[in-house]
């Protein structure tokens, strides 16, 4: 008890700190990172219709001693929150000793996240609960989410693996069974596309009966990272399918609470989408997160082009820092940015613009600055 009371104060104590951050000294200076998204690997046993990832055959990827060795750049002391991803990140063969070394790595490190297709289920129950004993050790948070995009068929139609459904479910059920145990929270991610589009309220009274936490995002298309670009025309939405979407968008945009910080990213979505308008959704890798790979590229985010390698070139911290680079990423939040559909920890960024929650709260309508209140004031 004591232990869920001090992560508590703790999160709002960080809460108030990032509002801090975000809208006071973000203005004048670039934010030190709190949080790191790693592509453990590219390897991948799925056959996705929205990824090309799968594809890849890659080559000499990062070694233990060559992570050691950039996590020693002193831009990992001050993260509070790392996130590993792939390809399909269990078939690193060094996982657990991958996530010890994080946690050593980065003192200020309060929650470890991971995400799985969940095919293996003895190898990624067995990852777990290695990876939730190292945790647990350290007082750092372990979050494991699944992905499944579909009841039954539907699910392996897109994941293009025999049995995709009944392998993935096997997995999130047995970790559901012992997260208790060992300390962990499990959930499920969906991503939504056209072709489960139709079936996406089938899929949300699944994670209803099943008492899963589930949350969905919408197909995006990058050039970088998925390298998806070419599946856009089999997977995206047309004309047809547009009601169907927006109705989507405006059923998960109803918050469920006041603390249902997600639901105002479904509605700027929304207006994305139907209107036209630009994203408002604060982004985390706007501020203080950014992307490493496997191949010790370093990315402000995944949507985005490589900004170099700490492999071959500099440090992480002289790349995230380079004058040419933070010109970069103030482009891209002018353009690219206001086009992106992603809602990658968007829970953590939202409460940190209070102002544009708050204000979705009482009008309904995401937040287009000063110019919105003044309408509003006119009107009345």
């Amino acid at each position: 008890m004591q232990l869920k009371v001090r992560r508590k104060l703790y999160k709002i104590g960080r809460i108030i700190q990032g509002m801090y951050r975000y809208n006071v000294i973000h203005n004048f200076r670039p934010l030190s990172p709190k949080a790191v998204l790693i592509g453990l690997t590219y390897h991948c046993n799925s056959r996705c219709v929205m990824c090309n990832i799968w594809k890849m055959k890659p080559k000499d990827e990062l070694k233990y001693e060559d992570w050691k060795k950039i996590f020693k750049d002193p831009v990992f002391v001050n993260i509070e929150r790392c996130g590993l991803t792939g390809g399909e990140v269990s078939l690193h063969p060094q996982l657990p000793q991958m996530a010890e070394l994080i946690i050593r790595s980065m003192p200020k490190l309060r929650k470890l996240t991971m995400v799985s297709h969940g095919f293996m289920t003895e190898l990624i129950v067995k990852r777990v609960i290695e990876i939730a004993k190292i945790c647990n050790k350290h007082d750092v948070e372990l979050s494991v989410s699944i992905s499944l995009d579909g009841v039954g068929k539907m699910h392996e139609k897109i994941r293009r693996i025999p049995n995709a459904f009944e392998k993935t479910t096997a997995t999130l059920f047995q970790l559901k069974k012992l997260s208790k145990q060992y300390g962990f929270w499990v959930g499920s991610g969906s991503l939504v596309l056209r072709q489960n589009l139709p079936e996406i309220n089938k899929m949300k009274k699944w994670y209803e009966d099943n008492q899963i936490n589930g949350t969905f995002q919408i197909v995006g298309f990058h050039d970088t990272y998925i390298n998806n670009l070419d599946t856009k025309k089999e997977v995206s939405f047309r004309k047809k399918e547009q009601k169907q979407l927006e109705s989507f968008m405006e059923e998960m945009s109803q918050p469920k609470s006041w603390k249902d910080f997600r639901a105002y990213y479904w509605k700027d979505l929304l207006h994305m989408y139907r209107d036209g308008r630009p994203r408002t959704t604060a982004c985390p890798f706007q501020y203080d997160q950014f992307a490493l790979d496997s191949f010790g590229d370093v990315y402000y985010c995944f949507s985005e082009r490589k900004i170099g390698n700490c492999r071959s070139d500099q440090t992480v911290s002289e790349i995230l820092f380079d004058h040419k680079n933070i010109k970069f990423k103030q482009k891209m939040l002018g353009s690219s940015c206001l086009g992106c559909n992603s809602g990658c920890d968007v829970e953590r960024s939202i409460p940190r613009e209070f102002k544009k929650y708050l204000w979705f709260r009482l009008t309904g309508k995401p937040w287009y600055g000063l110019r919105e209140i003044f309408k509003l004031q006119s009107k009345s």
